[in-house]
């Protein structure tokens, strides 16, 4: 956990230091990222990292955390509107927001993949597993959901289904952020819901 002195920081200090982090993770992933780098980007001195943070683990679990939060928001606010009706729409919203709110700063949705890549028996591992399981959680919530409108097929086992959609979603995400500068906010909102409509072909019954 990030020192006590890191969130008695100002909401200003703390942003400049979690954007540097996120840009430096997110560029050379997690194992090749050092603690150096993202102080230069941050504009602060060595020794103020141990001051806020116990080692480079600490750090890159602090930015997860801290860009979760934003995206956990999000979800909740979407998942309190959910119905029969529009189950599909809200799928769209919840599949297409993390990237689209962050546009002018891909960086930050950038960071959060770079988790995925952290191996079962990285001690760092234990720490992000809640944060992963937590984002992959709205997937499981959108699916049982979609089983009680009768949207979604019921004769693939549930680990069978949440590959699939994590698949398609991985491709996705590398395919829009490969071709992101190609792209206007329209055409990417535009493919998204191409992918989405992939997704509801797959899990109808």
């Amino acid at each position: 956990m990030p020192r006590p002195r890191f969130q008695k920081l100002d909401a200003d200090r703390r942003e400049t230091i979690m954007e540097a982090a996120a840009q430096i993770f997110a560029d050379k992933g997690y194992e090749k990222a050092s603690i150096n780098q993202i102080l230069k980007q941050a504009g602060l001195s060595k020794g103020v990292a141990y001051y806020y943070f116990e080692d480079k683990a600490d750090l890159f679990a602090t930015t997860i955390e801290y860009y979760m939060a934003q995206i956990d928001t999000t979800m909740r606010d979407q998942m309190t509107m959910l119905t029969r009706d529009n189950f599909w729409d809200v799928m769209l919203e919840l599949y297409s927001q993390p990237l689209l709110q962050n546009l002018d700063a891909p960086y930050r949705f950038l960071v959060l993949k770079a988790a995925t890549d952290i191996q079962q028996d990285d001690p760092l591992f234990e720490r992000i597993a809640p944060l992963l399981h937590q984002a992959f959680g709205w997937t499981i919530e959108l699916i049982d959901k979609g089983r009680e409108f009768g949207l979604v097929r019921t004769d693939l086992p549930d680990d069978l289904l949440y590959r699939f959609i994590y698949a398609i979603d991985e491709v996705a995400d590398n395919y829009l952020l490969e071709h992101l500068v190609d792209l206007s906010e329209d055409e990417i909102y535009t493919l998204q819901g191409r992918v989405v409509d992939s997704i509801r072909r797959l899990l109808s019954p």
